[in-house]
């Protein structure tokens, strides 16, 4: 049982600033975790992170295990070379950037991930596991 009050805020991934259809995880998520700390939050809630329905809902989702393709950032694809530039530019979203399109995020991301799969090798599976333990590191 927690022992001290605190306050939290209520924003899913898909609502993220993004400039991809709907949010990813990227810089941005970083920044929003770092400005409701400095605000005094201690929680951040958010909705299911697993594959939508039909009808974009998480909550009659196919797995309750599986996460969602579409939260994963592109450049960060480009950045660990497993997409060419213009791959990852294909990406961008040149409509409203005031609505969510999750058809056009799901078209472009599974064809996005389907040739990064096709470029990945053992090397950068073994070494994934030390850059992410290096990026928390480097982020305290």
């Amino acid at each position: 049982m927690l022992k001290k009050r605190g306050a939290g805020v209520l924003l899913h991934i898909s609502s993220m600033p993004s400039e991809y259809g709907v949010g990813v995880f990227d810089e941005n998520v970083i920044h929003f975790i770092d400005k409701i700390a400095d605000m005094g939050f201690t929680y951040w809630q958010v909705l299911p992170f697993n594959p939508l329905d039909g009808a974009n809902s998480p909550y009659c989702s196919p797995s309750a295990f599986a996460g969602n393709y579409l939260f994963i950032n592109p450049k960060g694809l480009f950045d660990m070379n497993l997409v060419s530039e213009e791959d990852y530019k294909s990406n961008i979203y040149t409509d409203t950037p005031y609505t969510a399109d999750y058809e056009f995020a799901a078209e472009k991301r599974l064809e996005l991930l389907k040739k990064a799969f096709l470029n990945i090798n053992l090397f950068q599976i073994l070494l994934f596991p030390f850059q992410y333990c290096h990026l928390c590191l480097k982020r305290k």
